[in-house]
This record gives C-alpha cells, sequence and structure tokens, in this order.
C-alpha cells in the first residue's frame, strides 16, 4: 500500500437530519412500520419505539426494560390530544399549541420525561416560556410554537414502580 492510499476521506450526508425527520415524520403519518400503540384518554397513535426513545427518556426506560415486539403503552392521567402533541413534537422538533393548552402540554412534556435539547435552546427560552405560561393572557385564537426543556430530575425512570405509578397497563 502507498502512503496516499492510507488517506482517509471524509464523505457527509449535509440534509441527514432533515431526511430522517421528514422520512420519520410520513412513517407517522402513514401508520408504516409502527410498533408501538399509545393510548390515552380519548384515542390512540401508532408510533415507532426508536422515534420516541431518540425524544423521551421516559419511553427509552421504559421499552429497553420491558422488550416487547409491539406493546399497547396505556398511559394514566394523560388525554389525546396532549399526547398527540407531544408525539408530534418528538417527531417534528416542534409544535404550535394554542396558548389555553401550554400548561397541560408542558405537563405531559414533562410526564414523559422530553429530551432537553441544549444544542438549541439557551436559558432565557425557559424563562420567557415559563413567564409566558403564567402570563393571565389567554387568547383562544393564537397559535404559538414552543421549545421545550426538561431536567433528568422531572422523572426518575428506575424507580422500581415506575411502571405502576405512570401507566394503567404495559402490555
Amino acid at each position: 500500500m502507498s502512503e496516499g492510499s492510507k488517506e482517509k476521506i471524509s464523505l457527509s450526508w449535509h440534509n441527514q437530519i432533515s431526511r430522517f425527520r421528514s422520512t420519520f415524520s410520513l412513517l407517522l403519518h402513514n401508520g408504516s412500520l409502527v410498533d408501538v400503540t399509545l393510548v390515552a384518554e380519548g384515542g390512540q397513535i401508532q408510533a415507532h419505539k426508536v422515534v420516541l426513545m431518540a425524544g423521551s427518556t421516559y419511553f427509552e426506560s421504559m421499552f429497553i426494560s420491558n422488550p416487547c415486539q409491539h406493546p399497547t403503552v396505556v398511559l394514566k392521567d394523560i388525554e389525546y390530544n396532549d399526547l398527540q402533541m407531544v408525539v408530534n413534537f418528538i417527531y417534528h422538533g416542534e409544535v404550535f399549541v394554542h396558548r389555553e393548552r401550554i400548561p397541560k402540554f408542558l405537563e405531559t412534556a414533562k410526564l414523559l420525561n422530553i429530551v432537553k435539547p441544549t444544542d438549541v435552546l439557551e436559558p432565557v427560552h425557559s424563562v420567557e416560556l415559563t413567564t409566558f405560561a403564567n402570563s393571565p393572557y389567554r387568547p383562544t385564537d393564537s397559535i404559538v410554537t414552543l421549545d421545550i426543556t426538561s431536567t433528568d430530575e422531572d422523572v426518575n425512570p428506575t424507580e422500581t414502580n415506575f411502571l405502576e405509578l405512570n401507566f394503567f397497563s404495559f402490555y
């Protein structure tokens, strides 16, 4: 081998993240290759474990500690619309939420321990969001875009009663 043949060349796929995001979104929309059913009050969502795990340490812990081919997860105290918004946030990286739904959405995101996107958000976003969420102004016809932050202390998925505390059933 000559010296020149030992050289490594870096090949990059510059739009890989956007391609993956659009592919996962399409799979969710079409219901293709789904391998988990999430059930909440008022409905159910077919999704992909690997995508949910990437966006939520809650789901990551659940699916790793309970390997099933196609589990059905019945979530406690979560309404279908709130779950749908959180799943959309995980799949798309953003979600549009009516102002009056922000507290419920944030509560659901916190319960499901949505992964903190530290590379995108700065601390000021959390302060602005908290200030906004606590403000008395709640027009019903406005939609806002939210970036979600959470901390690992929000939910401890390694507790021995993790499943009992957070689910009606997991099968």
